[in-house]
Order: C-alpha cells, then sequence, then structure tokens
C-alpha cells in the first residue's frame, strides 16, 4: 500500500479521543483499488484484527487467492468474514439505512464485546434514488465507529457514482481517500452526522428527482446515439455492399460486352464488306440487309445497356462548355440519314445560330440521337419529325422539342417512360429495345442540370423535349479538315504499310479484308500476334500507321502504346488502338497518353476508311 494510505489506524487516530476511523474510498483505477483492498487486509491480519469483507464474489476469491499466494495460513484466513454486497446493501433491490445498519452491527458485536479492532473494507451499492437512506446510514456508521475500535473503508465507484452524491458523502466522513492518498475531508463537519433536517430532506429530495430527470434523458440520448451509430453502420455495410456489388455488375457488364463485340467484328465486319460489292441479286442484298440490322441492333442494346450501368454508377465524366445548338442538331440529323434503312425526315427551326446550351457534347448527342431515334421507331412510314428550339427567358434556358406524327404516348404510362426497363404492352408487340434509351436521357439531362418530360400532340404523334442552361459564351467551333476519298485515292500514289497487332486470327482477317476494300493495290498490312513483335517490327519497319489491339498475351497494350511514342524510331507514327473495350473511360485514357485515334469493335467500315484518308493521305 502506498507510504500516504499505510497504517491507516495510526494516521487517523487524533487528539479526539475516537477509537475508530470511517473512510472514504472513491477509488477511479480497480488494479489500485484490489491491490490497497489486500494490502489493508493483510496489515490487519498482521495485527490480528478481525477482517470484515462486504464484496462480490469474485473479488472475494481474487483476493482470498492473492493473500494465500502471500504466504497466510487458513489459520488467518479464519479472521476474515465475507458477505456478499448485493445481499449487504441491496437484500431486495431496495437501500435500506436502519436494516443495513443493524446488519453491520450484527456482524461486529462479536469483535466489540472481545476488544478486538474491526478492520471494515467494502464497496458500497448506490442507487442513486436512495441517497437520503445512504447517508443517514453513513452517519449512524460515523457516529457509531469513533466510539468503538473499527476503522472501516467505505469504496465507492468514483465512474459510477454522481458528483452531487460524492459530495454528500464527503459532508460525513472523516477521511477522504483516492487511490494513491487519504486525507481529511474537505467537507466533513458534525452538524452533517445527526438526523437530516425536513428542508434538506426535501431539498435532497428534489436534487434526487432532477437527477433522476437528468439520467432518463442522458440514457434516451445515449441510446438514440446507439441506434443512430447502429444505424450509420449498417447503411456503410449496405452502401459497402451495394457499392461492391455495382462493380462486380459493371465487371460482368463490361466483360460481357467484350465477350459479345469479339464475334460481332466478324458478323458486322464480313456484313459491311459483302454489302460494298456489287454483284448480289436485290434477294441476297436484303438478306445481308437484315443480318446487317440484326448485328446493329445488337450493338445498341450492349451500348445502352452499358451506358446505363455507367451513368447509374457515376462512372461518367462531363465537359460542360458552350454548345451551339441548331448547327448540333442538324449534325444529329444529318447523321442519322445516312442510314439507308431508317431514312429521316426531319425539319427544324430556323432560329438564331448563335443561341448556345452549356452541355457535354458526347453525351449531348447521345440525348439527341436517343430522342430522334425514338421518333423514327415510332413514326409511320411517311411520318415526319419536327425539331423545334425555344429560349426561356425566365429560365434563361433553352428548350429542345422533338414531335412526331406517330402513334403517341399510352395514356397510363406517361409517367413511366423515363424509367429504365419500361416498356408498354403495345411496344414490347411490335418495336425492338431494351426500354434504356429514354432512362439514358433523363439521368444525363439531370447530370447536366437540365431538364426532360413528354406528352401527346393535340393532333396526333407525340413530343420529347429536354432543356437545358443558356449561355452567352462565344463557342470557338474548328472544322476539321478531313481528306475525301478521293483525294485519298489521288494524293496515294506509293505502297502504304500497315501493322496490326492482335493475337486473334479472326480480327486480324476482318481487318485486312477492310483495307483490301479500301485499296488492295497500296496498302500492306502486316500482323503481329504479341505486343513485343508489334514494337520490334514497328521500330523495323517504320510503319505509316499502327492499328493496336488492347488485349494482348504478352503485354497489355497500354504499354505498347508507352513504348511505341517514347521511341525516337515511332513515335512519330500514328497509332489506332483497336478494342471490344467500349467503356467511355478507356477512350479517354488511351487518347489522353498518345492514341491518335480509338476504333470500337466491330469495326465500322466507314470510321476505318475516314481513319485511313486522314492518316495515310
Amino acid at each position: 500500500m502506498n507510504k500516504d494510505i499505510s497504517k491507516i489506524h495510526e494516521l487517523t487516530n487524533n487528539s479526539s479521543g475516537d477509537r475508530g476511523a470511517h473512510i472514504l474510498y472513491m477509488f477511479n483505477e480497480y488494479d489500485k483499488y484490489i491491490k490497497n483492498a489486500i494490502e489493508y487486509i493483510c496489515e490487519g491480519l498482521d495485527n490480528n484484527d478481525k477482517i470484515l469483507l462486504v464484496e462480490n464474489d469474485e473479488f472475494f476469491k481474487e483476493v482470498n487467492q492473492k493473500i494465500r499466494d502471500l504466504g497466510y495460513t487458513e489459520k488467518h484466513l479464519t479472521h476474515i468474514t465475507y458477505v456478499n454486497n448485493v445481499d449487504f446493501y441491496l437484500p431486495k433491490d431496495n437501500f435500506d439505512a436502519a436494516n443495513g445498519f443493524k446488519n453491520l452491527v450484527d456482524l461486529i458485536k462479536p469483535n466489540i464485546a472481545k476488544d478486538l479492532t474491526t478492520r471494515i473494507w467494502g464497496q458500497v451499492l448506490v442507487k442513486e434514488s436512495f441517497i437520503i437512506e445512504l447517508r443517514k446510514y453513513e452517519c449512524d456508521c460515523n457516529s457509531f465507529m469513533g466510539k468503538e475500535n473499527v476503522i472501516s473503508v467505505c469504496s465507492y465507484n468514483a465512474l459510477n457514482v454522481s458528483s452531487f452524491t460524492q459530495n454528500e458523502m464527503l459532508k460525513v466522513h472523516q477521511f477522504f481517500m483516492q487511490d494513491d492518498k487519504i486525507m481529511k475531508s474537505p467537507l466533513y463537519h458534525p452538524k452533517y452526522v445527526s438526523e437530516v433536517e425536513p428542508d434538506e430532506k426535501n431539498k435532497l429530495k428534489k436534487i434526487e428527482k432532477e437527477y433522476q430527470l437528468m439520467k432518463e434523458k442522458n440514457k434516451k440520448i445515449i441510446m438514440e446515439n446507439a441506434f443512430r451509430k447502429e444505424r450509420e453502420k449498417n447503411l456503410n455495410i449496405e452502401k459497402h455492399n451495394a457499392e461492391k456489388a455495382n462493380e462486380m455488375k459493371n465487371i460482368f457488364l463490361s466483360q460481357m460486352s467484350h465477350d459479345l463485340r469479339t464475334p460481332l467484328n466478324s458478323i458486322s465486319g464480313f456484313t459491311q464488306l459483302l454489302l460494298e460489292d456489287d454483284k448480289f441479286d436485290p434477294k441476297n442484298k436484303s438478306m445481308l440487309n437484315k443480318i446487317s440490322d440484326s448485328s446493329n441492333h445488337l450493338l445498341a442494346l450492349i451500348d445502352e445497356i452499358l451506358d446505363f450501368s455507367a451513368i447509374e454508377a457515376g462512372n461518367i465524366k462531363l465537359d460542360m462548355k458552350p454548345i451551339p445548338v441548331h448547327s448540333f442538331i442538324n449534325e444529329c440529323i444529318e447523321t442519322l440519314s445516312t442510314n439507308k434503312n431508317h431514312p429521316i425526315d426531319a425539319a427544324i427551326d430556323q432560329v438564331d445560330k448563335r443561341l448556345m446550351i452549356e452541355a457535354d457534347e458526347l453525351r449531348l448527342k447521345q440525348i439527341l440521337n436517343n430522342l430522334l431515334t425514338n421518333a423514327i421507331k415510332f413514326n409511320p412510314s411517311k411520318g415526319k419529325i419536327y425539331v423545334s428550339i425555344k429560349e426561356d427567358k425566365i429560365t434563361s434556358s433553352i428548350k429542345i422539342n422533338v414531335t412526331d406524327s406517330g402513334i403517341g404516348l399510352p395514356k397510363d404510362g406517361v409517367d413511366r417512360l423515363f424509367e429504365p426497363f419500361y416498356r408498354s404492352e403495345r411496344n414490347m408487340k411490335k418495336w425492338k429495345g431494351t426500354g434504356l434509351g429514354l432512362a439514358i436521357v433523363a439521368n444525363l439531362s439531370t447530370k447536366m442540370n437540365g431538364n426532360y418530360g413528354a406528352y401527346n400532340n393535340q393532333e396526333n404523334g407525340a413530343t420529347f423535349w429536354v432543356s437545358f442552361k443558356k449561355t452567352t459564351m462565344v463557342s470557338d467551333v474548328s472544322i476539321d479538315e478531313k481528306k475525301t476519298e478521293k483525294e485519298f485515292l489521288v494524293n496515294h500514289s506509293k505502297l502504304k504499310k500497315v501493322i496490326y497487332i492482335e493475337d486473334q486470327q479472326d480480327n486480324i482477317d476482318i481487318m485486312e479484308a477492310m483495307l483490301e476494300s479500301i485499296d488492295e493495290k497500296r496498302i500492306n498490312v502486316i500482323s503481329k500476334n504479341t505486343g513485343h513483335e508489334g514494337i520490334f517490327k514497328a521500330r523495323e519497319l517504320k510503319p505509316d500507321i499502327i492499328f493496336l489491339d488492347l488485349g494482348l498475351p504478352d503485354i497489355n497494350g497500354r504499354d505498347v502504346l508507352k513504348q511505341l511514342k517514347s521511341s525516337k524510331f515511332t513515335n512519330k507514327i500514328p497509332v489506332i488502338a483497336v478494342s471490344a473495350d467500349a467503356n467511355d473511360s478507356t477512350i479517354k485514357e488511351l487518347l489522353e497518353n498518345g492514341c491518335d485515334d480509338y476504333i470500337t469493335k466491330p469495326i465500322d467500315l466507314k470510321k476505318l476508311k475516314a481513319i485511313i484518308f486522314n492518316n495515310l493521305g
């Protein structure tokens, strides 16, 4: 025991003539508490004192064992009387001062009769609502022990006892003990060691009541905080699981897209080549067109699913900039008009060509193409499409309306048109699709701070609309000077060398056939199956252009690109990525890292021609 609290009997005896001592012990650390208890008991055993231990069973077993380990015999242990503190202080979950004091006196009377010193060590169990009873008990003990040869250490767990209870106990104990020292109680006074006056009793009751109310409030707050933390924990778990599931879904969809695009490359590629040949009769040409339509439709379904998945997961980056509305819509209409199987008869408002909206160019084109394609799909064979542009000066926005003369919208499904995978029963029977086109329009419009909607026209058909913020910034629109096929053939007098780094023979066959159809005599294609072979051949041959697959058997296509662009022998050679990976993030990454262009499988013959004309002319 610490020297400041050893030999308690000597330290507490004073000139008042008291034989005993009543000591309050507010402990904070359990290890020190049990150490002090053992040393206090052992000091008593050394003095042949009687020991009364009022604690719990676990505490008693530990103390008993440690005293034995210190060499004390069974004879010594017979001096210790143990009483469970629950049975002693709260026999019926109710603290009764008179009953508790009577029990204490009955236990130590035999020792008093024999004029033996009794040491008491006990942890008092507190019920805050019994503070008046508790104080009365301690007052009785204080008065009694001062006249008898009794030293009592009344222990309280300071972490579990309210401050006002601690203050009340300091008033009725002569000495105050902590884990490392003992001192005279700063609040002790004989006037407190008496019957509680009515006014003081009312005051204590009021304090008890207020404390109980505060305790209930704290309990409620603790429970609410615990519930909130549990809810946050569950939400975090759900979020993690959702993110993991979404990641797995994206991986699956990306892999599915890659695996479907690879065989589509052969189907679509050879079909495009056969359609270029004029030797087929109308019947065979029609069959080829149906194959082409089906492969294009399948490709569109794959693109829609991937696009929606990426948008929903937030895996798209927007490059917001001013876009001239009129010319941009005209460009979208012209692109769709090149499809011979789905001609479009569309008229557009003659409006101020300087009107500009703030949007991402790629995503705006996707939105308009979806709305125009939707209008084409539901229009009759000779139906018309009308695109109008309206400026709303109140909201500083520009609204684009795409109106068709088709069957109109189902009355019971207008509110669900922009939901993912929604297709009305009549549409499912007659028109193909995933039901994702309009959902993509809705999601992209929202992400670009725009709006969207649809309604039936008064006469026939329907109108779908999107609106975006108007901007007054002047767009620096530059027109790329692209070489025509005629210019290419005129300037293309010498043999051009092309290296295609690809490990799948079917893809090599498609590329060779397509390049042969562009210019059989003046394009020489050399294929290499691995990245290392391709890099070596490029340095040796110094080709005019390199087509590069990303999924090579030895090294990644990105590493091949890096080596080609970092070598002084090949860094000026145009490198075109050819891949079944259609993710925008992949395309952007490759273009930012030196790739001159990107072709998505299945290869579009028209795009391949444009790349050849612009890089080999």
